[in-house]
Formats: structure tokens, sequence, C-alpha cells
């Protein structure tokens, strides 16, 4: 198996990671009547607001100073650092696209 295999697989696995979350959050809020539907839930963490002290300007990518790098997170999954926020930001919008599917 090549990197490119082997990067492939790692998303892959990181994309079921993050639906897990996801639906195991949502599970856990309707058992406990907040709210009604799982679809409301799911959709309200998406288009949730960015926090006010947010440095990257991007949903989901922060700055790791042990690393020195930017890092992307969607639904608690780590899915890498990079050199620059914009770099974060582009593999935090693929995650969102393939484990949300396409805005439409």
């Amino acid at each position: 198996m090549d990197y490119a295999d082997r990067k492939t697989e790692d998303l892959r696995a990181m994309r079921t990671a993050a639906r897990q979350t996801y639906n195991d959050i949502t599970r856990e809020m309707h058992a406990r009547g907040e709210i009604e539907n799982k679809r409301d839930a799911l959709m309200s963490r998406r288009f949730k607001k960015m926090q006010h002290n947010n440095s990257s300007g991007h949903k989901g990518v922060t700055f790791n100073k042990s690393a020195d790098k930017w890092q992307a997170k969607i639904g608690g999954v780590h899915l890498g650092y990079f050199a620059s926020s914009e770099g974060a930001a582009d593999a935090r919008k693929a995650a969102e696209a393939s484990t949300w599917g396409e805005p439409g």
C-alpha cells in the first residue's frame, strides 16, 4: 500500500469517526428531550456561529503552539497540522463536505 492509499484510508476512517461522534451526540440529546428531531440538532451544530475569540477566522481551525502549526478538527476528530490557516480551513471544508454532504 503506497502513501496515497494509506492517506485515503485514514481520511475514510476519520470521516466515519466524525459521523459516529455526531450521531452519538444527537442520540443523547434526543434521549434527554433537548431536541425533537435529530436532523435539527445536526443542522444547528453545523451552522453554529464562530466564537468571538477565534484567531484563525475559520471554524474548526486553531493554532497549536507546541507544534507551531495550524490544526483542523471536525467533531473532535483531528484532521492534521498545516503551515497556514487557509490549508487547515480547506481540510476542514473537505471534511465537512464528506461528513455532511455538499451544501445546497
